[in-house]
């Protein structure tokens, strides 16, 4: 009798906390829905890496696929090129970004340049390390922002440049080949 009522004390403990974490666990969940609702939100390619590049969190707007961005949760950048059959180079150059904000603990920037549909697109990245209570690198933050337009015009505003200073180039071969021609004439006429 003592055996069978601690078994149902047991059980009505298990039940009660079952019931705990499982209300617990929606709490959780209804928290990081909270929070990931908002990072899709931003217009900002966003992705959360632990302290080994391997993805924790990828914002709709970084990669559109629902099953590529849930197969990536745990990988890195190798195992995305080696899956999207894309250059390693692309993550060689992540991996030296995340390389170079362990060494200095500072974010680092670059602009990374893809084709798609024929077309350059320009990412302006940025990687922001976040510490531990240890000042140790516990994960990462990278985003992106489309700077394709201000690229565009950057690049146009060089090859202004480059025409402009080719014209004056020309004007001031022009004017010395002219007065050459000039001064030995106006020589001889004297």
């Amino acid at each position: 009798l003592e055996l069978y009522k601690t078994n149902v004390e047991l059980q009505e403990l298990n039940r009660n906390l079952e019931q705990k974490v499982s209300q617990r666990a929606k709490e959780v969940q209804k928290q990081r829905n909270f929070y990931e609702s908002i990072l899709n939100q931003v217009p900002a390619e966003i992705v959360v890496a632990d302290h080994n590049q391997k993805y924790l969190f990828i914002s709709e707007s970084a990669i559109k696929d629902v099953e590529l961005r849930e197969w990536l949760i745990g990988k890195n950048d190798f195992d995305y090129c080696e899956y999207r059959n894309i250059s390693m180079d692309l993550a060689r150059e992540r991996f030296s970004k995340y390389q170079e904000v362990r060494n200095t603990l500072k974010v680092a920037e670059w602009t990374e340049k893809f084709t798609k549909n024929g077309q350059d697109i320009y990412l302006l990245r940025r990687l922001v390390p976040l510490f531990n209570d240890n000042d140790e690198i516990e994960m990462f933050i990278g985003y992106s922002l489309d700077i394709t337009d201000s690229e565009e015009y950057r690049l146009e505003l060089i090859e202004a440049r480059d025409i402009a200073q080719k014209a004056t180039l020309a004007k001031s071969e022009f004017l010395s080949k002219i007065s050459n021609e000039i001064r030995t004439p106006l020589i001889a006429i004297i």
